[in-house]
């Protein structure tokens, strides 16, 4: 699944950031949606899909990889489309 290492790449941005409890929060929510049951993993892509807007994740002052003006939303954007199968 594409999302899986956009996933791990936003939390290592987070935990760069210092920002330690969304890294948590999004790991834990990372291993629901590759360990859990089929609610949890429809429940945890759902909410990470619903954080991954500009208004929660994309006000966080990290830096993923990309091009463009904004490669965060830019990131989250291809987050969310990954998870849209869920």
């Amino acid at each position: 699944m594409e999302a899986i290492p956009l996933i791990r790449e936003l939390i290592a941005a987070m935990r760069h950031g210092g920002f330690e409890s969304h890294a948590n929060e999004l790991q834990r929510l990372l291993d629901e949606l590759l360990g859990g049951s089929a609610q949890e993993q429809r429940h945890a892509a759902q909410t990470i899909s619903a954080n991954c807007h500009v208004k929660c994740y994309g006000d966080l002052n990290i830096h993923v990889p990309g091009n463009g003006s904004y490669p965060l939303w830019t990131h989250l954007s291809r987050i969310k489309d990954a998870l849209a199968a869920f």
